[in-house]
């Protein structure tokens, strides 16, 4: 799809094709991420990467949201279990994506409740399998493994796992967490 571009051509970072231009990338902020580019689907993201290709194992494996792709949540070896066995390629993502921000800790992030939680990690629609998995309080999900996640509370796609994951792993610990007392009813 192409679009005509609204920019003054003294702000203009467009490429142009037959009067169109084809919007290639946003003008950070100080902080290295703009608002803007966060807000934009991962496709126009990988687009202005150069890789567009990959969209769509993006998508399908929960990496779905640049607000959510930060240093703390894709790494190297994710890109590799999602298919994209070029270094260059991989290399080239995750240097685009180290403008993004980290996910906030838990408790950090100004969560008052399991819901809150969710809604503020862009996973709202897991609440009900949390809930039925017994997960109720933001006390229940302090110590979850990632073998909880998949297994218990049944979140398959992994940049969604890898969300919980840096909520989960960026907050001090006063000791290292133990195997959660659910994982053991089960077994």
């Amino acid at each position: 799809m192409m679009w005509q571009c609204h920019v003054s051509s003294s702000e203009c970072r467009c490429y142009r094709l037959h009067g169109f231009s084809l919007l290639k990338r946003f003008p950070l902020s100080a902080d290295g991420a703009c608002g803007k580019a966060l807000d934009q689907p991962v496709g126009e993201w990988l687009e202005q990467v150069g890789l567009p290709q990959y969209e769509s194992k993006f998508l399908l494996n929960g990496f779905d949201d640049l607000r959510y792709m930060g240093g703390n949540v894709m790494e190297d070896h994710d890109l590799r279990d999602m298919g994209i066995t070029d270094p260059g390629h991989r290399k080239k993502i995750l240097h685009a994506a180290r403008s993004f921000p980290k996910v906030k800790a838990l408790g950090c992030d100004g969560s008052t409740s399991l819901a809150t939680w969710l809604d503020g990690l862009g996973l709202h629609e897991y609440l009900p399998n949390f809930l039925s998995s017994g997960y109720r309080t933001l006390d229940c999900v302090k110590n979850l493994w990632e073998l909880e996640i998949v297994n218990v509370i049944k979140i398959a796609a992994l940049g969604h796992r890898k969300r919980i994951i840096a909520s989960l792993a960026e907050r001090p610990y006063e000791e290292a967490p133990s195997k959660s007392h659910r994982l053991s009813q089960i077994m």
